[in-house]
């Protein structure tokens, strides 16, 4: 629910007047899909969707940002760059798609929600003094902005993509992350009283929708485990 609720500022933010280039989250883009169909099956991933195509028509480019933990052998990864590069360094690397670049990570093939449906996925590395950092952001920006026939364009617009991140983050961190992005993150805890409250009209307001009830109901809640 705390993604639910960030998910709810990001898109006050999106709807307000103040214009920005780029929003961030805390996490990733990850969608839980049905085998065989496109559709997300979380309520919350349809809110990020319609984060992502509403932020799109206001030329903002959100970006999830996390920690690389759960990436398998990042470390390896980042080892083998930094021989060739040199430690201190900056780096950053794009997680190829087998829809896209029709190859993938074999590292990978037992991840398939990495890169995320609808999302683009980077690995980067700005200083020694803080983790490897994930971003994930929107393919149809990618596409707009980023993406290009001819590489040393693509280059080009990736480089100063994360030249605007890497100002962005460079003043304040906390626990590796860019402070704003971690302040807002805490600020933003639910209580298991409040998350109740909070579920319990949700689910009312998707069954008075025509929504059967039992899809937003935690799996552990239907079972009586919480």
């Amino acid at each position: 629910f705390r993604e639910v609720l960030e998910y709810s500022l990001a898109h006050s933010l999106i709807k307000s007047d103040i214009h920005f280039k780029y929003l961030f989250l805390d996490g990733s883009m990850n969608m839980l899909l049905s085998p065989g169909q496109n559709q997300p099956r979380l309520a919350s991933n349809y809110l990020l969707k319609d984060i992502t195509r509403k932020a799109l028509d206001k030329d903002t480019c959100v970006i999830a940002v996390s920690k690389t933990t759960t990436f398998p052998f990042i470390y390896r990864l980042a080892d083998d760059l930094e021989q060739k590069l040199g430690s201190e360094k900056k780096w950053f690397f794009r997680v190829p798609s087998p829809v896209r670049d029709k190859f993938m990570l074999n590292i990978l093939k037992d991840r398939p929600h990495i890169p995320p449906s609808y999302g683009v996925t980077y690995l980067f590395h700005f200083s020694s003094e803080v983790p490897i950092l994930r971003i994930d952001l929107d393919e149809k920006w990618w596409k707009e902005k980023v993406f290009d026939k001819d590489k040393k364009i693509e280059k080009k617009n990736e480089i100063q993509m994360f030249k605007e991140i890497d100002w962005l983050a460079r003043d304040v961190r906390y626990y590796g992350y860019f402070f704003d992005l971690a302040f807002a993150h805490n600020t933003t805890i639910v209580k298991f009283s409040e998350r109740d409250v909070v579920a319990d009209q949700l689910i009312d307001y998707f069954a008075e929708n025509g929504e059967n009830p039992k899809m937003f109901i935690h799996p552990r809640k239907r079972l009586g485990l919480m």
